[in-house]
């Protein structure tokens, strides 16, 4: 719902006659999502996420004078306080949880089994867990880390490389024939630190760990 409310717009914004009060309305509450789930926000935008709220609130009852304000329109009128306490949202916010628990929630209508479920579905998830981090003991699986990212390059022949001597000083078991990917930039992933993103030149950094790739 989340991203049909951000596109909607795009879709069918030239349809709709700029001077609707409910298509005002939706882009109100679009302009308070942009706050919420931005990833840095400062005093001036929460200030001014207060004020769109109020004035969301105020054309809601105004265009639905029958309904009734639900509970999640009273929670974001705690949203500026609890930002200016906190920071953006997005750090705080369940939406990893929700999505952990989706699995469990599936898994129980599945085994259509209810007793002693939380011990069912522990078994069920650690199994998962084990499946994930491999069988074969080297924890070769992506499920803890992602693939090195490797940047646009070439192929060329070990041989005819500029860097051939080093390379195979690093790196014996390269041929003159094999056939490698150069590439200038790559992007890895560590358990313990942020994302790491080297241009690799010169050549004797990083290079070679890339260059190993044989492609023939």
């Amino acid at each position: 719902m989340w991203c049909l409310g951000r596109f909607l717009p795009l879709m069918i914004g030239n349809l709709v006659p700029p001077e609707d009060e409910r298509w005002q309305l939706s882009n109100l509450l679009l302009e308070i999502n942009d706050i919420v789930f931005s990833p840095i926000v400062s005093e001036d935008s929460i200030g001014v996420l207060e004020g769109l709220i109020e004035e969301h609130h105020a054309t809601y009852i105004g265009l639905y004078p029958g309904r009734s304000v639900i509970p999640k329109m009273h929670y974001m009128i705690h949203f500026p306080s609890q930002m200016l306490r906190f920071g953006p949202m997005v750090r705080s916010w369940c939406m990893r949880y929700e999505a952990k628990h989706r699995y469990f929630k599936q898994i129980a209508g599945i085994l259509g089994n209810f007793t002693n479920m939380a011990f069912s579905l522990a078994v069920r998830h650690q199994q998962l867990q084990c499946l994930k981090l491999g069988s074969t003991g080297n924890f070769s699986s992506e499920f803890l880390h992602k693939p090195v990212e490797i940047g646009t390059g070439k192929t060329v022949v070990a041989g005819d490389a500029e860097y051939f001597n080093e390379l195979q000083a690093k790196e014996p078991t390269v041929d003159h024939t094999d056939v490698l990917y150069d590439t200038k930039r790559m992007l890895w992933y560590s358990l313990h630190s942020t994302p790491n993103c080297q241009n690799l030149e010169p050549f004797p950094k990083l290079l070679y760990f890339v260059i190993k790739l044989y492609i023939s």
